[in-house]
């Protein structure tokens, strides 16, 4: 899928995703509409931050760990 070696899988994968990412591309968008997000926020490439980021710590890691998503981002500029 990273190498797109296999159009085949990649297709595959991309349509697998595909139902996941509009729903939260949805999402976004809803909260953009109500206040809930700044406005100038695109949906789809948040989205896309999201899920490469993801499989960028399932490639380099070998999983996501639990902890890891438990606990919030450092601050930029925060000395932890």
């Amino acid at each position: 899928m990273v190498g797109d070696t296999d159009r085949r899988f990649t297709g595959l994968s991309a349509w697998c995703f595909a139902a996941y990412t509009d729903a939260l591309v949805r999402l976004i968008r809803a909260d953009v509409a109500t206040g809930k997000l700044r406005g100038h926020l695109d949906a789809d490439a948040a989205v896309s931050l999201i899920v490469g980021v993801y499989l960028g710590e399932l490639i380099r890691r070998g999983s996501v760990d639990d902890v890891r998503r438990q606990q919030p981002p450092a601050r930029v500029g925060s000395h932890r």
